[in-house]
């Protein structure tokens, strides 16, 4: 059995977030997905309840097949964690870790290391033993890239949409309080 798994902020959930679960829906290799909402994090302020992006992502998948998604109700769990309790549960499973190039970026406030290696918890250690399926981004510059042991790159067309975009543009246009009232 191959399980895929993600976390995010979500912050909130988007059309691209959807695009790219079905697009790996879409692939057939995977028994399993999960998409999970995280709590709390301290390198993210401001984030709207957990509970409420939960909702939000339901909504957002509420017709599509095949994705479970859960959310963590306090502090956010470390990927690592996140990956080793989904390995006891799913013993005999191959777990993918599922995200997007820009985790590979290498960046100057890590030393020229990629996020996983400069910021997450037991980083090294994922980058060196974790199976990923990495997300192309539009756009970046693959050269840039730091790339784990074992992975593979899926190449699909999402609009360029982030959630800081989307609160920035609902915060400019002061619509963000009218769309919590929707949850």
């Amino acid at each position: 059995m191959k399980i895929a798994v993600d976390g995010s902020a979500a912050n909130p959930p988007h059309l691209g977030h959807k695009m790219l679960i079905e697009a790996i829906i879409a692939i057939n290799k995977f028994e399993k997905i999960y998409w999970i909402v995280s709590g709390d994090r301290l390198d993210k302020p401001g984030l709207m309840e957990a509970r409420i992006r939960y909702k939000m992502g339901k909504l957002l998948f509420k017709n599509t097949k095949g994705v479970t998604i859960s959310y963590e109700n306090q502090k956010a769990i470390s990927t690592v964690y996140v990956l080793e309790k989904l390995q006891r549960q799913y013993s005999k499973a191959r777990i993918v870790w599922y995200c997007g190039t820009d985790h590979f970026v290498r960046r100057e406030k890590f030393g020229g290391d990629c996020d996983i290696l400069g910021f997450w918890d037991k980083g090294k250690f994922l980058f060196e033993n974790q199976d990923f399926l990495i997300i192309l981004r539009v756009g970046l510059d693959m050269n840039n890239l730091q790339l784990p042991v074992n992975y593979q790159i899926l190449s699909v067309q999402i609009p360029k949409i982030s959630s800081t975009n989307i609160r920035c543009r609902l915060n400019q246009k002061n619509q963000l309080p009218s769309l919590l009232v929707l949850m």
